[in-house]
């Protein structure tokens, strides 16, 4: 099923509770719907709403995540931070 199919679990992520939902690299038999993760050892691709894809390291500070997910606080990120 591809993304386009609408609201799924290999669709939807999490980025509200990092303490709980940190990303982390793909593993087998690993299974936490809500992570952000790939197969990629260092990172995982991230894109956003002016079009740009970055990569994203798996050791980016949780509240720099938890703020690149909300788009309503009005609150500007340093792209150096990720």
């Amino acid at each position: 099923q591809g993304w386009d199919q609408g609201w799924d679990w290999d669709t939807l992520r999490w980025s509200g509770n990092n303490v709980t939902y940190q990303p982390r690299q793909d593993q087998s038999g690993y299974t936490n719907w809500y992570t952000f993760g790939s197969a990629h050892a260092n990172g995982f691709q991230m894109a956003f709403c002016d079009g740009s894809v970055d990569m994203i390291s798996y050791s980016i500070d949780p509240e720099t995540h938890r703020r690149l997910g909300n788009r309503k606080d009005g609150q500007t990120i340093d792209g150096k931070a990720f």
